[in-house]
């Protein structure tokens, strides 16, 4: 049984695999399994992580998200400053909006776009080129 304290580890060799075949989670889940992975001496002292990339990867897919994002918002921006009336003349055929209505969504939209750029696409990016 897992939970056998005196049962010799040997026995249960099959098992041990396939705990370490398993997220981790599954021995902090049940503390039983942890004493009995102890005990077994990690015959597989090599493990690695399931999930194992390296930074490089991590990196490129940072920059791209940064380039397609930062396109994104200079598009937008340029957009609702080189043509509002264009824009909001298309919005108010879809939605009943007033003029100054749009204004303050369209400013919302990019004050929001930006802080989610920096958040979640620039300073990601410029921590992994810090870190590598």
């Amino acid at each position: 049984m897992l939970g056998n304290d005196t049962a010799d580890p040997a026995a249960y060799q099959h098992r041990y695999r396939a705990v370490f075949a398993c997220p981790m989670r599954l021995v902090l889940v049940f503390p039983s399994l942890r004493a009995q992975c102890d005990r077994a001496n990690f015959e597989h002292s090599n493990l690695t992580p399931i999930i194992a990339m390296p930074i490089e990867t991590f990196t490129n897919f940072f920059m791209w998200c940064t380039i397609i994002n930062a396109a994104i918002l200079i598009y937008s921006s340029l957009l609702l400053w080189l043509a509002p009336d264009f824009i909001y003349r298309i919005q108010s055929k879809w939605f009943p909006i007033s003029r100054e209505t749009f204004n303050i969504v369209a400013y919302s939209y990019l004050g929001l776009f930006k802080l989610l750029f920096f958040i979640f696409s620039l300073a990601p990016y410029l921590a992994l080129l810090i870190l590598a």
